[in-house]
């Protein structure tokens, strides 16, 4: 049984089949379209908690331990999620392996077909976010320090193509990368969750969201706050 937290006052404590409140209050909710509590067991691994939001379904067989759901390229999330112009991606996660491929959130197909893209690449250990515009290349933008360990990474991107990369826990650090055009939506899946369409990926996750619309540093740094707290309850960190 996947033991879940629940927080009744200064001092957590486990409580067999309950939810962490703080999951629940999370602190930016304007844009908010999908909101996956992960570290929670695979009872509530599907439930999107944002307001007013669409089905996710699970797919394959994902493993779920103490605070984090474990998700590869056959076992994960599939949202209804449709990719925008404006979008930010948020996880707090790690790739389960050094040296492979991490997709927290993605429907990056290629470059040719578009999509976006957060996780961890194979070649380099840094937070990296692909952003793609049909056929006219990808945008890329990197931050370092991310390797194996537990991070909380956002990509905020706008819908003129620049992308502000970001790894805020456990040391801030930021990537940019500039505009180079308009970007054309209409290549890209829907949206995944611990996965991505075009390359082979392995994470552990404790939250996920996705916003349509491109969010501020100090509102990544409340989400931060409060995905901690919520791994910390739940006795992942």
């Amino acid at each position: 049984m996947v033991n879940r937290c629940l927080d009744i006052g200064p001092v957590p404590f486990v409580v067999p089949g309950a939810l962490p409140i703080i999951g629940l209050q999370i602190p930016v909710t304007e844009g908010l379209v999908a909101a996956h509590l992960l570290g929670s067991g695979a009872d509530t691994a599907s439930v999107n908690f944002a307001p007013g939001s669409s089905e996710t379904r699970i797919i394959g067989v994902p493993t779920f331990a103490n605070g984090y759901a474990e998700l590869d390229s056959n076992a994960y999330l599939q949202t209804d999620v449709s990719e925008t112009a404006a979008m930010t991606l948020f996880a707090f996660a790690k790739r389960k392996v050094p040296a492979t491929n991490a997709r927290f959130i993605s429907n990056y197909l290629s470059s040719a077909s578009a999509g976006v893209s957060l996780g961890v690449n194979s070649s380099a250990a840094s937070v990296v976010a692909i952003v793609a515009r049909t056929g006219a290349g990808f945008n890329t933008a990197t931050t370092s320090d991310a390797d194996s360990s537990w991070v909380a990474a956002s990509a905020a991107i706008t819908a003129n193509d620049a992308t502000t990369t970001r790894k805020s826990y456990p040391a801030p650090a930021s990537g940019n990368a500039s505009a180079i055009g308009a970007r054309t939506v209409n290549g890209g899946g829907k949206m995944r969750i611990g996965s991505g369409y075009a390359v082979a990926s392995i994470s552990q996750m404790s939250s996920a969201l996705i916003f349509q619309r491109d969010l501020s540093a100090a509102e990544i740094t409340s989400l931060t706050a409060w995905a901690q707290q919520y791994a910390a309850e739940c006795g992942l960190i």
